[in-house]
């Protein structure tokens, strides 16, 4: 999971650009390296303020000096709606901690339209079908199919650590079928507001697995060390020496070789495979 600036054209294979000065919003899934578009998962984005605005309304700036980010986890501070936003995550899930500094119509919007796309025409017609479902106040569930490099299946569960009070519908464009749902709370200036969300390539069934075997508690700090510890025993496979500078090229390399592949199968080992069908894999695990 990670942030996201941009998303139309071939600058924004991976969503982020270093340079920019908006942050649109954290995605839960990203490639890495290729000149293709495809992935950006489920967009949300913490507001405060007017919640009857433009899909594209809810941009945030952020301060560069705040913003820092190390092998499972990501932090900046989001100016506009006044909210410290900070990612971590397991392999099938992420976890996302939001602190509200003020709390006026505390929310966050849920776009499941976004993906990266190559035209603006594209990112709002790459949705084919998306259903979502509020399980109870804490818990919403959908399935969201779309065609950009390929047609791709996804389920998820997003729950949150306290109810939602209210939710809106953004209104869509004419070629859109992604729901931009705005999620409202019951805050004060300064509480937490902590989201997990578990994806599958199988079934809403299969997310709700992942999710209750990687990340069953609201325990953002045991989170994020079981994610540094998973890269720090990556990445100490191999050990160099040079200055400074050369280590942090290299492992900044040897990161990004390990990124992808992905695994996509659930934690029981099922996963939809080409042929649209939901298969085992031979070894318990299979990478995309």
């Amino acid at each position: 999971t990670s942030p996201v600036t941009g998303a139309v054209g071939w600058r924004y294979c991976s969503e982020y650009v270093y340079e920019d000065s908006l942050i649109w919003g954290f995605t839960q899934t990203h490639l890495n390296g290729t000149g293709c578009m495809d992935l950006g998962d489920i967009l949300v984005m913490p507001v405060t303020g007017t919640r009857a605005r433009a899909w594209d309304a809810y941009r945030s700036h952020f301060s560069k000096d705040k913003e820092a980010a190390t092998p499972g986890y990501y932090t900046a501070e989001l100016s506009d709606p006044q909210v410290k936003a900070e990612l971590t995550a397991s392999i099938h899930a992420a976890l996302h901690r939001y602190t509200y500094h003020k709390a006026d119509s505390a929310s966050i919007l849920i776009d499941l339209q976004h993906g990266p796309a190559w035209r603006e025409e594209q990112y709002h017609s790459q949705v084919n079908s998306c259903e979502v479902n509020w399980e109870d106040a804490q818990t919403l569930t959908g399935h969201v199919n779309n065609t950009v490099w390929v047609n791709q299946d996804y389920f998820f569960v997003m729950k949150f650590n306290r109810p939602v009070v209210d939710s809106l519908y953004l209104p869509m464009g004419e070629t859109e079928k992604g729901k931009r749902i705005i999620a409202s709370f019951d805050m004060q200036p300064g509480d937490e507001l902590m989201m997990k969300v578990a994806l599958s390539t199988t079934s809403i069934d299969g997310a709700k697995k992942n999710l209750e075997a990687e990340i069953p508690a609201w325990d953002f700090e045991g989170v994020r060390a079981t994610a540094h510890n998973e890269w720090n025993n990556y990445l100490s496979r191999i050990e160099i020496e040079g200055t400074d500078d050369e280590k942090t090229n290299f492992y900044t390399c040897f990161y990004h070789a390990l990124i992808q592949p992905n695994q996509i199968s659930d934690v029981d080992g099922m996963y939809r495979n080409a042929a649209d069908s939901i298969v085992k894999a031979g070894t318990g695990t299979f990478y995309s």
